[in-house]
Order: structure tokens, then sequence, then C-alpha cells
């Protein structure tokens, strides 16, 4: 049950759980409740100066501390994953009939797959690098310490979002709620980092399911 580290923090580890998550597994694949897509796209960096990231096209990310980060990039890999808005509907839906629960765990497994969905984006972004003979560097994403949230739609946009499915609200927050825009830096000898070191400095870390579906996932590779 490594996997789904955030039930553990929840206190809700229990043999009871362990028989809802078998129930819900099933729903899952019977229903096609996660249905994981992602949508990604490399861009030339023509420059890396005052906290912003100009890409060839003309289009700048203000990113003070990701564009320090990535300053040794000459390509950009920005790419966004999805599981879809049928997750959200049945957690939803179990939490206004009293199934707080079951939404609870629902959310959790949810959580772990988007994970899982952004370690293959990365393999995606990896195999782009390898091709180009540059390396990748490690994960960073819009709403992290130093990378302004607003560019949020700037990436959705490049990456041509809509496709699968993926939308934005006039707050910047993306649509369905299991989706996640990932950025990577591609160069020569780029620094790496993992998303766990990107939680370190983050206000919101200790109650954060990204960050706990994240922890999951380390233990379950160990």
């Amino acid at each position: 049950m490594s996997e789904y580290h955030g039930l553990r923090c929840r206190g809700l580890a229990r043999p009871r759980s362990l028989a809802v998550i078998e129930k819900l597994l099933t729903e899952i694949k019977t229903l096609s409740l996660i249905q994981g897509r992602l949508s990604f796209d490399v861009c030339p960096v023509k420059k890396v100066e005052d906290g912003v990231i100009h890409l060839a096209d003309g289009t700048k990310l203000q990113a003070p501390v990701a564009a320090h980060r990535l300053k040794r990039a000459s390509q950009l890999f920005m790419g966004v994953v999805t599981l879809g808005e049928e997750v959200g509907e049945a957690i939803s839906s179990r939490f206004a009939n009293g199934s707080r629960l079951e939404a609870i765990i629902l959310d959790e497994v949810a959580n772990f797959c988007l994970m899982k969905a952004v370690t293959e984006l990365e393999q995606d972004g990896a195999r782009e690098a390898k091709l180009r003979g540059l390396t990748i560097s490690g994960p960073l994403s819009p709403g992290d310490d130093g990378f302004e949230l607003s560019t949020q739609a700037t990436i959705l946009e490049r990456v041509n979002a809509p496709a699968i499915g993926v939308s934005i609200s006039s707050a910047s927050m993306m649509l369905p709620r299991h989706s996640l825009t990932v950025v990577y830096g591609l160069g020569r000898s780029m620094p790496t980092w993992s998303q766990l070191k990107n939680c370190e400095g983050c206000r919101s870390r200790e109650k954060c399911p990204h960050r706990l579906a994240l922890e999951g996932q380390t233990l379950q590779n160990e």
C-alpha cells in the first residue's frame, strides 16, 4: 500500500480501506474513470535573462527561479498530462452523497496515477533530449516557487492542450482538476532534481496531495 502513501498520512491505511481500494480499482477499470492523456512540444530557447525565458518564437515565460535553473537550456520541453474529467466527477459525486471515504481514496488513487503520467511525460522528454544529443533537467511547473502561475496559459497553448480536453479557468486553474503542466530544460549537462525537491520550499507541502502521491511512488520504487 506504499503507493497510496497519502492514505497512511491521513490515518486511513486500515483493512477497511484495502477493501474499498479494490472495489474502486475495479470500478475505475470497468467504467474507464481514468483516461490518461498527454501532449508536449519542444521549442528552441533564444535566451534566458532577468528572470525571463525567451523562446525563439518570441514567447516569454516569467519565471525568476526557473530561469536560473534552466539557464543552460537550449530547448524547452513543455508538456501537459491529464486523467480526464470522469474521475473528478466521480470524486465530487461521492462527496455529495456522503461517501467521504470512497471520495478520499479515489482522489488518492487519481493523484498517484497523475504522478505516474508525469513520469511517462519525463520519459518522452528524455527521448527528445537524446535525439538532439542533449540531456534533460529536473521538472518545474507553473506555481512552483519562482515560476509564475500566469505562465500556465502560455504553456497550454503551446502544447495544444484542448486536443486532449484540457483548458484553463480565469484563475489560471487547470480543468479537468487532475491535470498538470510540466517544463524541462534540454541542453548540455543540464542539472537534475526530483519533483519532491521542488516541494521542499512550498508553503502547501504538508497537505499537498501531489507531494503525498510522489512520496508514495518513491516508496514503491525502493
